[in-house]
């Protein structure tokens, strides 16, 4: 009894019957040397919950679709959110992409991030691809770092933000505002007519090209 491994020769800990975990995490069976001596636990935990006890809520992504998307639409094949981050250094298993199959619009679709703060990042875009056809996707501004009314930053829970995916916030390729010739210049040469889609569309938010996103800030300055 409380053992374990192919020879039934390691000891198991009765650490789990101290320290329960919460919202339905599991605690595992622990080696009775390797972690028990150092009083370490740790829970299995659902999805949405961290921390030694899974008493922890990690941080949570709601996204909402806009009723004409969902009437136009109703499924997405496939999409990937996306968090972008600028003026701070992120380490690669902090920086976020999530990609979602199969994706039916009508409900909410919560997104769990196991960082509590999910770094305060920058901007976040959904891309949507409808068909094979679809080489870039369709990408939207979902949320920014000015969208404070949407994000819950104290400090003793985690962040949680409601957003909501709208046909206005769609980030055209730039096909969208230039005609062939300027499509066809170098990248650096086409760059010089970047200005002008935010100058010329008040209403347009953001547009893109093979490699970069562009924002259009309020001075409608790319």
């Amino acid at each position: 009894m409380n053992r374990f491994g192919p020879t039934c020769r390691i000891q198991t800990t009765h650490i789990c019957h101290e320290k329960t975990c919460q919202n339905n995490g599991a605690c595992p069976t622990l080696d009775v040397n390797a972690r028990a001596a150092l009083n370490q636990f740790e829970g299995a935990c659902p999805v949405g919950f961290v921390g030694l006890k899974c008493d922890k809520e990690t941080a949570r992504f709601y996204i909402h679709f806009e009723l004409k998307l969902i009437a136009k639409y109703r499924y997405i094949p496939l999409m990937i959110v996306r968090l972008i981050y600028i003026y701070q250094y992120i380490q690669p298993d902090d920086s976020y992409r999530r990609l979602l199959k199969n994706v039916q619009l009508e409900n909410p679709l919560p997104i769990f991030h196991r960082n509590r703060k999910l770094h305060q990042f920058d901007f976040a875009f959904i891309s949507l691809y409808i068909n094979a056809n679809d080489i870039y996707g369709r990408y939207y501004l979902i949320a920014s770092n000015n969208s404070r009314s949407s994000f819950q930053l104290a400090t003793n829970r985690a962040m949680h933000i409601n957003t909501t995916v709208i046909e206005r916030n769609r980030c055209p390729y730039i096909d969208h505002f230039f005609n062939e010739q300027i499509l066809n210049l170098v990248s650096l040469e086409r760059a010089k007519f970047y200005q002008e889609p935010c100058h010329n569309y008040s209403a347009l938010v953001c547009f893109h090209d093979d490699i970069f996103m562009y924002i259009c800030d309020r001075f409608r300055v790319t």
